[in-house]
């Protein structure tokens, strides 16, 4: 459990240091303790924010902190995040299987911006732990460093910004352990330096670019399959003995045999390990070198205008200093007009080599050049004898081949975007006399290889139409595929590569469709009121991109975007207007087709029947007192209705017929819908008669009439 400071310090003695600023190691770590501090000044309280006190340096010296689960090193981690603390003055002790609570310890991440401990550093028995990268920031460790029982950990490849373990220096019983590649700048080990059963590895390469100094003894033990000991041929000095043994595969320890020569080691036990490293005259007689030879170079043949430097084999020189020369035996070169210095050093008594940089061998013609390597003059470092050119112990030289590079050249690209599909060629051809082939492939603007059929070739012959591919790759899913692809060509052989030549080609679809044919008209004559025209006559999608062209030749869809309507129900014309997408989604807008119709459909119902018994003359005028047209036409609009609107119905005329004992009246109606060309007429006929008898007085016969009473 992390200690806390207490809250509030209530005496100003107990401060080891104020000024304006906070100091000594008692205030360094506040920053992470607590979050408000508080001093009693006086009698007042004075607010302390930490976030205002910077301390590079956090812990207390002798006081191990211990990080026993990922939540452990995950909070350590932050509060040194927090604090800004990169110099931590204590121990710490990793260990996953030294408690039970908490997640398994799978990564240090948290330790990445450690600088400098100033005790020990002990990882031990982490399953989980995988990687030790955290500390590539760490320069140096107080005490010992301790790398053990991690079994998961397969390469140690952090801590190359480590120079100085002030004392032991431990790799064990990491049982999946293959290489050892960090270390780098380790300069400096206090006491032992102890390498042991490790199963697996394989690659030891601590301090490979730096000279070590080993204060004690040096132990490399049970080591299952180590091959050699290379990683240990920068160490200059070790103040104990070589403890080399129980390592059954190993068999190259000339990686120790400079520090046996120049450091004097006070001991030597060098048994159980392979042929050729089973003791210090095993060493001596597998790894001396006898003389000052030129053996040979790593790369006999290189090409011209790559940078390919060479590297002299001077393992026979690994004692001398001298200069090197170089001249022409063959072909247009350039010999150097100034020797080389190869200096014996503890760099060249382990990288027993020397580098010819490439522009010291140069062709610019386009056959080959043959250069010779060879001393010009070489002293032994140990004897003090010098010999010149052409002493015979100046012994062996070297001839390199410079061919001339291959310089392709590549036909334009087609302009602008090309369409998925198309299909693009490429002229390919080769001015220098080199012969060989190219290589291309084509990659997408994030540097992915694209793989499948149409996007590669090897060995392909030069000349016009070299290079011809339809794009087939990119042919669907224009939406996604668009961009640039880059076409690379590489010239191969016969003896070397050239510069790889680079061509894009902007692949895409970025025109919107046109109208190319006879747009869609639209329909007519469709029976319908205006009110429900878009519903009669709704928009087709697949007609409206009639006689529309894509120019990558892709699938068009249509989109609405706007409806309006006009006229009324006896001529009404509906407009669709919508946009046409391309599959890339590029858009021509604003197009339109019209549908147009009426409604022809009449009024309907039934017409209403006329009175009879009508009690009347045959007498218009009379009858239409009596039977009035206006009845009639409120009849007739109450028994018709129509699909679109109002029926009205008007007189047109009547016929009167019969005589006063028994007439008819028929009327004529037209009833419409609003639409002439749906009007019709109806008939009602009324019928009555005169159903009253003469009125009147009778008058008063003849009274004292002077006749016989005879008829006649």
């Amino acid at each position: 459990m992390r200690k806390r400071l207490p809250r509030t310090i209530t005496t100003l003695a107990s401060l080891p240091f104020i000024t304006p600023m906070l100091s000594t190691s008692s205030w360094q770590v506040l920053k992470w303790a607590t979050v408000v501090w508080m001093m009693v000044m006086g009698g007042g309280d004075v607010k302390i924010n930490p976030a205002s006190l910077e301390f590079a340096s956090c812990g207390t010296t002798g006081v191990t902190i211990s990080l026993y689960s990922q939540e452990d090193v995950n909070s350590f981690g932050s509060s040194l995040t927090g604090s800004g603390c990169n110099e931590y003055l204590g121990n710490i002790y990793i260990c996953d299987e030294c408690s039970s609570g908490g997640s398994p310890i799978t990564d240090l991440d948290g330790l990445s911006g450690l600088t400098i401990i100033h005790g020990y550093l002990d990882i031990r028995n982490n399953p989980g732990l995988t990687s030790l990268s955290a500390f590539n920031n760490l320069t140096s460790v107080g005490q010992y460093l301790r790398i053990w029982y991690n079994t998961s950990v397969i390469n140690i490849s952090g801590f190359n910004a480590l120079s100085t373990i002030t004392s032991e220096f431990l790799i064990a019983n990491n049982t999946s352990l293959q290489s050892i590649s960090g270390f780098t700048n380790l300069s400096s080990v206090g006491s032992y330096l102890q390498i042991y059963d490790n199963d697996l590895l394989s690659d030891l390469s601590i301090a490979s670019s730096t000279s070590l100094t080993i204060g004690q003894n040096l132990y490399v033990n049970y080591n299952a399959i180590l091959p050699d000991l290379d990683g240990f041929s920068t160490v200059n000095s070790i103040g104990g003995s070589l403890q080399i043994y129980q390592n059954p595969q190993l068999a190259d320890c000339c990686g120790i045999y400079q520090l046996i020569q120049l450091s004097s080691p006070s001991g030597y036990n060098i048994y159980s390990n392979a042929a050729g490293c089973q003791g210090v005259n095993d060493i001596t007689n597998q790894c001396a070198y006898p003389s000052g030879n030129i053996n040979s170079a790593s790369n006999t043949t290189i090409c011209a205008g790559l940078g390919t430097s060479v590297n002299i084999d001077l393992s026979d020189a690994i004692n001398y200093s001298g200069e090197l020369d170089i001249s022409v035996v063959s072909g247009s070169g350039s010999a150097s007009t100034y020797p080389f210095t190869h200096t014996a050093s503890s760099v060249d008594q382990v990288n027993v080599g020397f580098s010819i940089p490439a522009i010291k061998l140069p062709n610019a013609s386009s056959n080959n050049v043959v250069y010779q390597i060879g001393w010009v003059s070489l002293t032994n470092t140990i004897s003090g004898n010098m010999v010149t050119a052409p002493d015979p112990n100046l012994t062996g030289f070297v001839q390199v081949t410079v061919y001339p590079k291959p310089n392709i050249s590549i036909s334009a690209p087609p302009a602008g975007p090309v369409c998925p599909g198309t299909t693009i060629s490429f002229d390919v051809s080769q001015p220098n006399s080199v012969g060989g082939n190219f290589n291309w492939d084509v990659v997408d603007e994030s540097m992915t290889l694209l793989t499948g059929p149409g996007t590669s070739g090897t060995n392909v012959a030069y000349g016009s139409g070299a290079v011809s591919t339809d794009l087939g790759f990119l042919a669907s899913q224009c939406a996604t595929v668009a961009g640039t692809y880059t076409f690379r060509f590489t010239p191969v052989g016969p003896q070397c590569l050239g510069d790889v030549v680079t061509v894009g080609v902007e692949v895409g679809d970025e025109i919107a469709p046109s109208l190319t044919g006879t747009a869609y008209a639209g329909t007519t004559g469709t029976n319908a009121c205006m009110t429900d025209a878009a519903t009669a006559a709704p928009f087709d999608a697949i007609l409206a991109v009639q006689g529309y062209t894509d120019n990558c030749g892709g699938a068009l869809t249509a989109e609405l975007t706007g409806t309006s309507v006009s006229g009324d129900n006896c001529n009404w014309n509906l407009t669709y207007t919508y946009k046409v997408k391309d599959a890339c989604g590029n858009e021509l807008l604003a197009q339109t087709y019209s549908n147009s119709g009426s409604d022809q459909d009449g009024a309907t119902g039934v017409t209403p029947t006329g009175m009879i018994g009508v009690n009347a003359c045959a007498n218009e005028a009379e009858i239409d007192g009596l039977v009035l047209v206006s009845a009639d036409i409120t009849a007739l609009e109450g028994a018709y209705t129509d699909d679109c609107g109002t029926v009205t119905a008007s007189f047109v005329s009547q016929v009167l017929s019969g005589d006063a004992c028994s007439w008819s009246l028929a009327r004529t109606y037209n009833i419409s819908d609003g639409c002439a060309s749906n009007d019709f007429t109806v008939v009602i006929t009324h019928s009555g008669s005169d159903q009253d008898g003469a009125t009147g007085v009778t008058p008063t016969g003849m009274i004292g009439v002077n006749a016989c009473a005879n008829e006649a």
